[in-house]
This record gives structure tokens, sequence and C-alpha cells, in this order.
């Protein structure tokens, strides 16, 4: 089926969305921006594209008011507080990273973060998409990069079974129904990723998820599903597989509890550097 987002758009959403980001900012020992990327010094505009509910951009932002013009970029800015909650530095812009870059942005940034952006880009698009990016970035800017390693996921429980049915067999169904995680090879492969789109001073790391993590990331995955369950059910073509969905994610809800499911979702991080004219 196509590359669409499935998630967000209810009353609930941006505080999964929070969750999501203080688990990672936890698993990634606070980092918002990779050691690898030199610390900000002076004044510099960086963009969170695919900002979801524009945290990201908040958090970096408070880092260093001073030196940080922080901007938060998505398709659609609804999960985004009001502009009157927003510190001074950080600024928001609609915009399609599937559509043609805006004059505007070309060169605009010199870092550019993007992270959980593998529920809509699939290794038929990364090219285009990472070529855009590297457009956005000025000569000397950095790209950031991360996201779940799907070929990497796995599950443990209080009861010490190593593989709980009902959660398994949820996953299996996620994969049939949006088009097989098969087809993130761009992501488990980042260095030739960015490598492939010219970029330099290129860097990856995988990052294990911490134990103190598992629970409330099984928690966010199963609210995640949810969403997409209820999501599908308003698509003309897709009810059936939402029934299926939401019916399997129940069952698996229910394991979870009893048996004390945690998620171990790897993190993949890469870094690259736009060469300097």
């Amino acid at each position: 089926m196509p590359s669409e987002y499935y998630l967000g758009g209810s009353e609930w959403a941006a505080t999964r969305l929070r969750l999501q980001h203080e688990l990672t900012k936890c698993n990634l020992d606070g980092h918002l921006l990779d050691p690898g990327i030199p610390p900000v010094k002076q004044p510099m505009t960086v963009a969170d594209v695919g900002c979801g509910t524009g945290v990201w951009a908040l958090d970096v932002a408070e880092t260093a008011p001073e030196l940080i013009q922080a901007e938060a970029l998505d398709i659609n800015l609804d999960e985004v507080p009001p502009k009157a909650w927003l510190s001074k530095n950080v600024l928001c812009h609609e915009f399609d990273l599937m559509q043609e870059l805006p004059e505007k942005l070309v060169e605009r940034y010199d870092i550019i973060n993007m992270q959980f952006a593998s529920s809509f880009i699939r290794d038929s698009h990364i090219k285009e998409v990472m070529a855009r990016l590297v457009d956005m970035l000025k000569p000397g800017g950095y790209l950031q990069i991360t996201d779940v390693d799907y070929s990497r996921w796995s599950w443990v429980t209080a009861t010490g079974d190593t593989k709980p049915p009902e959660v398994v067999k949820l996953y299996e169904l996620v994969d049939q129904i949006f088009g097989g995680f098969h087809q993130w090879k761009w992501l488990v492969d980042i260095e030739t990723t960015f490598m492939e789109a010219g970029l330099q001073s290129i860097h990856s790391r995988r990052v294990e998820a911490k134990p103190s993590t598992r629970q409330p990331n099984m928690m966010n995955w199963m609210l995640a599903m949810l969403e997409a369950g209820h999501a599908l059910s308003n698509h003309p073509t897709m009810k059936q597989h939402a029934d299926a969905l939401l019916a399997q994610r129940m069952k698996a809800a229910t394991e979870a509890r009893a048996l004390g499911v945690g998620m171990d979702c790897a993190l993949t991080r890469g870094i690259g550097r736009k060469p300097s004219r």
C-alpha cells in the first residue's frame, strides 16, 4: 500500500509522541544532538523535519537560546503547541518533504534533525528525500537522522518467556498491513544512505533500549497501534484491516499486562556533514 502516515490526530496523540521523545532522549543519554556534531558556539539555524509535536525543536532551542534558532517543519502542525506557548527562538512551518523544495529553504540550515520518519519514508523514496535534506543544509552543515531499527525488535517478559505469542502476532500483522518492514534497508545501512547522498564525516551508532525503558516502550507501541487502527477504520479501503488490527491489538495488550511484556526496540542514529564549498 502507499506510504501514508496513520498516526496522530487524536486528543492523546501528542502525549504519546511526547512519551516517545522522552524515552528516546533517555536511551540516547540526553543527547538531542549527537556528540559527533560540534557543540553550538555561534548563532545557528536548526531544523526539525517531520517535527510531529515540535518537542525536539522546543528542547534543542532551550539548550542555547541565545545561539539557536529552531524551526519545526511538518506537513501538519496540528500537534504543535499554540504559537503563544513557543519560545521566541522557535518557528513552525508547514512543509511536505515529499514535494519539491521551496526556494526559501535551500541552504537555510546549519543542522537538520529528522527522527521517526520511517513510518512514511520507504526505500523507494529515500534518494529524493536525502537530496532535499542535503539541499536544505548550508555547506558544512550536519544532518542527523534517528529512528527505530525494525530489524532488531525483540520482546522480554517478566515471566521469562522469550516470545509473547499475541504480541508477536500483532507485529507480524502490522508488517503485512503496512507493506513489510523489509522496506527500510536505507535505515539498516544508514551509512551507505548518507554516503550515496554525498555527505562526509559519516558516523552511525546502534543504541539498545535501557531496561528501564522496555515497558514504557511497549505501552507506547500499543498506543500507536490503537491510533493506527482507528485511522485505518476511516480509510475507505482499509476497514477490514482496521478490524483485524484492533482485535489483535486487544489480545496483545491483555497478554502484555499478564506477562509484563517489555519491548527492546534498538535505535539507529546517523550523522553526516555536507561538503563545504
